[in-house]
């Protein structure tokens, strides 16, 4: 195993031993402080401009960024630092462990893996003395698994001309993903004993007539498939309502996850609510319902003739001998967010399992040769100053 090989698993390791646990998804989590403080530290003894950007008490995001000599292209490379509970977990998730070419530990493969990769590839080109010429920056961000606040964060000051984020891909290039939108919807009854019919309107009924509708709208969904990240999809994940037996229920709330396909909008599917509301009062006088948007995150698609994609594809040939295979996603990414600015983003990165669950792990070699394209790219896409 060369030197350099040692340092960038070395790294993940080390990356991997920091407690980074996601406190909005596990109570006591320990933010990303730590993490980002050593991503900075790592970056800083690069020579890269650093910052440590507080984005909520105590969550935070790391920039780097390497200057390029000349009028080249900005290339951002993204990359969360944050990570699901560990408390489920069977193996011992802050400790490392390496076995038949495989590390475990918790975010090994989401996304510590791509977060080593990306960062020793710019150790690299700083230890080659190869001077760019656009601008090379580094984001690790907070928050990913939960509402991607250091994403969007970072978006309001970061400045580039193409992202690649460095989410497992299996060293293919993911160039589309579906959105979703989070709409919480709430009916309205009248309370009443149970007994008094003529007084009593039922919100949970109520809102039984809506779910049917939505369902109705969904087999409609199902049936139009994108060709790259599937079908549209609705399904209600919470429901609530009053607790008593012996009365009618005056409220009656439930969240809808609403999953879009490139190139529907937060429009369309506030639209589609609202169209429901509007048809089912119309059949009945006492159907009163609002709603409210809690979440929204892109959908994103970029076309394979895009230049970073082009670039990605070669430097993905160049180092693997392969032709490169692009492909599309079901769940959401960051990269739709990074795409909604106007900045055209993919993924890619190395390969692995067990992402959220009891035993999670990344292969190395994987990792190894998605820093080597990294490499690649950032020279291909911001020019070396010759």
């Amino acid at each position: 195993m060369s030197s350099d090989t040692s340092h960038t698993f070395h790294l993940l390791g080390e990356l991997v031993k920091i407690n980074s646990v996601n406190p909005t998804i596990e109570k006591g989590g320990a933010g990303e402080k730590e993490i980002a403080e050593y991503v900075t530290n790592y970056l800083d003894d690069l020579g890269l401009e650093t910052t440590l950007q507080e984005v909520e008490p105590g969550r935070f995001n790391a920039f780097g960024t390497l200057k390029g000599g000349g009028e080249g292209r900005i290339l951002l490379l993204e990359g969360h630092m944050d990570t699901v509970g560990i408390d489920y977990m069977t193996i011992d998730p802050l400790t490392p462990v390496v076995k038949e070419g495989k590390m475990y530990g918790q975010g090994t493969v989401d996304m510590k893996g791509g977060l080593a990769a990306m960062m020793s590839a710019l150790r690299r080109i700083v230890d080659s003395g190869t001077v760019l010429e656009g601008d090379l920056v580094f984001a690790g961000v907070c928050d990913e698994e939960y509402t991607q606040i250091g994403c969007k964060k970072a978006m309001e000051t970061i400045r580039a001309d193409s992202a690649v984020i460095g989410e497992p891909t299996d060293l293919r290039i993911q160039v589309a993903h579906r959105g979703v939108v989070g709409v919480e919807v709430e009916t309205e009854g009248v309370t009443a004993h149970s007994a008094r019919w003529n007084i009593g309107v039922d919100a949970i009924t109520k809102m039984g007539k809506f779910l049917a509708a939505y369902e109705t709208i969904n087999k409609v969904l199902l049936e139009k498939k994108h060709p790259l990240v599937g079908c549209a999809s609705v399904h209600a994940s919470l429901i609530e309502g009053e607790n008593a037996i012996s009365r009618y229920p005056s409220r009656c709330k439930t969240t809808v996850l609403r999953w879009i396909v490139p190139p529907e909008t937060l429009r369309a599917v506030e639209d589609e609510v609202s169209s429901i509301f509007q048809v089912l009062s119309s059949d009945d006088d006492q159907f009163k319902a609002s709603y409210n948007v809690i979440y929204y995150g892109p959908p994103a698609e970029v076309s394979r003739d895009e230049l970073i994609c082009r670039l990605l594809g070669d430097s993905v040939k160049e180092e693997s001998g392969v032709e490169p295979k692009f492909f599309g996603a079901s769940a959401f990414y960051e990269q739709g967010i990074i795409s909604a600015h106007g900045v055209p983003a993919v993924c890619f990165g190395p390969s692995g399992g067990g992402a959220h669950s009891e035993e999670e792990w990344v292969d190395l070699d994987s990792v190894y040769k998605a820093s080597r394209v990294y490499e690649s790219a950032i020279k291909n896409y911001c020019g070396v100053d010759h």
